[in-house]
């Protein structure tokens, strides 16, 4: 259903396009628009939710924006949020900010782009609420809580466009399955909105349309008709038979980087990250410029790594998955991976972050370090040199999961069970669930269910004399928001050297250290 008091007129937008300062800012670039950009307008005049799928360096971005850019009113008379946009990390929510906000500095647009995450201060998130940015970026975490408030009909009531990048990261995963259900909630309140998804290459498209959309989709597949450039690394010594350092490989890996330009080592965890960088900055006599970068430091350090990065003043960075999306990096010349790729999706995804370029062949290095790591690039790479990629297993959706849902719903406003029971089916992860498993759910949420229904804080919603459901307190409300999510986290303590911060490592690892033990973190002892 269309909400005819804001339908957005879009069978113009082609020809805005021709018109619009945007138009002319792409050929004083150099550049020219991609069939797909245009494609986008062409789907949006159907009316249509659209998923957008391609490979890296293929203006994913740009295309997801595109319409609201052309769509935007310029003259309006008052603030009110106008476009969404979705990413599942703060980094890359980050990075998309700078991005979009480059042309619409550059031609003076009227556009008022902001971010909201979980590192945004208090006072900004307040003032957003008062007056509303005209494109909002945010985490589907803050999503969550700004819909688990009173105000929230409100704030989005006016929205034209979401769009969800990275939508594959969200498939068959407990964040997926709550951000599928917040998105339900939002277009029952933004009844007009027009959603676009944006992913990279799957196997299975349909099952990210559904996810999107439970109505049509339209499809734009872009296909990159250039294979990326792999190489396996070969010592002259042999492989050990265990391990999982890469100690062996790291004078060679330094060699290889003095023969490139800008690089990206990729490793699976962060204790291999801090190795691999302190023993490249053992070997580091020409001075190279290495940077790291990972989930557990402090934000200020990686904020500095990743705009040196985009600046070209580094010219390595040794990282974990905390880059694995997204972050437009268009002069990275050589992706190493090293260790085990864990899955073709995944590989695919790192080797494009080399090359940011449509059409043009990413290039890798991949370190075994072990003989069995080695079967398996060697079975990685010829799976991608056949174009082979990963299943995405379809899964239900989480019942503790939709817990939390409902919880959020009540926390801001009243619902009536069938409603909203209608609304959570509508989503792909939970089409299939019963009503009764679903009034189930709504019972533990409301007394702690049957083993928890006799202590009095586990009583959390409460049935109105009209059948109408809402939260029991102003206190279930602050629990609510101080626990929302599906990221389990362990108990954090914060690193300092001489009175800097450095970052956050678990409590864990801590206690197992006895004094005169030393550990890397960040790159220092």
């Amino acid at each position: 259903m269309i909400n005819k008091s804001h339908k957005i007129e879009y069978k113009k937008l082609y020809n805005k396009l021709k018109s619009h300062p945007i138009n002319q800012w792409i050929t004083d670039k150099g550049w020219q628009w991609f069939p797909h950009q245009i494609q986008i307008l062409k789907s949006i005049e159907k009316n249509n939710s659209i998923l957008v799928q391609s490979p890296t360096g293929t203006g994913k971005t740009l295309t997801g924006f595109l319409p609201s850019l052309l769509n935007f009113n310029y003259q309006r008379k008052k603030p009110k949020l106008d476009t969404l946009y979705v990413s599942p990390l703060k980094a890359l929510t980050i990075d998309i900010h700078r991005n979009i906000s480059k042309p619409i500095k550059e031609l003076n647009l009227s556009i008022n782009l902001e971010t909201r995450t979980g590192d945004t201060s208090q006072n900004i998130k307040s003032r957003q609420i008062k007056n509303p940015p005209d494109f909002l970026m945010t985490t589907p975490e803050s999503l969550a809580l700004l819909l688990s408030n009173q105000f929230a009909s409100t704030f989005f009531k006016d929205l034209e466009f979401v769009i969800i990048d990275e939508i594959h990261t969200f498939l068959n995963n407990k964040r997926g399955d709550l951000l599928s259900l917040n998105l339900a909630r939002l277009f029952q309140i933004a009844t007009g909105a027009k959603r676009i998804g944006l992913s990279a290459t799957i196997k299975t498209p349909s099952f990210a349309m559904n996810w999107l959309s439970p109505d049509k989709t339209d499809l734009i597949q872009i296909k990159n008709e250039v294979s990326p450039n792999i190489e396996i690394f070969q010592p002259d010594k042999r492989i050990p038979w265990s391990g999982h350092t890469g100690i062996h490989a790291i004078s060679e890996i330094y060699k290889k980087l003095l023969g490139i330009g800008k690089t990206i080592i990729f490793v699976n965890t962060r204790g291999q990250a801090e190795f691999v960088f302190h023993e490249l900055w053992n070997n580091n006599i020409k001075k190279y410029k290495i940077a790291i970068h990972h989930g557990s430091l402090d934000l200020e350090l990686r904020k500095k790594v990743e705009t040196k990065m985009s600046q070209g003043i580094l010219d390595c960075v040794v990282a974990t998955s905390s880059l694995d999306l997204g972050i437009d990096w268009a002069e990275i010349d050589l992706v190493i991976q090293i260790g085990a790729p864990k899955g073709l999706n995944r590989l695919i995804q790192r080797i494009g972050r080399s090359n940011h370029r449509y059409n043009q062949p990413s290039k890798a290095f991949l370190v075994p370090t072990n003989r069995f790591e080695y079967l398996e690039c060697f079975a990685a790479t010829n799976a991608i040199k056949k174009n082979f990629l990963d299943d995405i297993p379809v899964k239900k959706g989480a019942l503790d999961v939709l817990a939390q849902y409902v919880y959020g719903t009540a926390c801001s406003e009243t619902f009536e069970p069938k409603k909203l029971y209608n609304i959570v089916t509508s989503t792909a992860p939970y089409k299939h669930l019963s009503f009764e498993n679903f009034l189930r759910v709504v019972n533990f949420v409301k007394d702690g269910g049957y083993a928890l229904k006799n202590y009095e804080k586990y009583k959390r919603l409460k049935i109105l004399e009209n059948g109408q459901i809402t939260v029991n307190s102003k206190a279930d409300i602050r629990r609510y928001k101080m626990n929302i999510g599906t990221i389990i986290e362990a108990p954090m303590l914060n690193i300092k050297l001489k009175n800097r911060t450095l970052g956050k490592i678990e409590e864990n690892f801590i206690i197992n250290l006895s004094i005169g033990d030393t550990f890397i973190f960040g790159g220092k002892f």
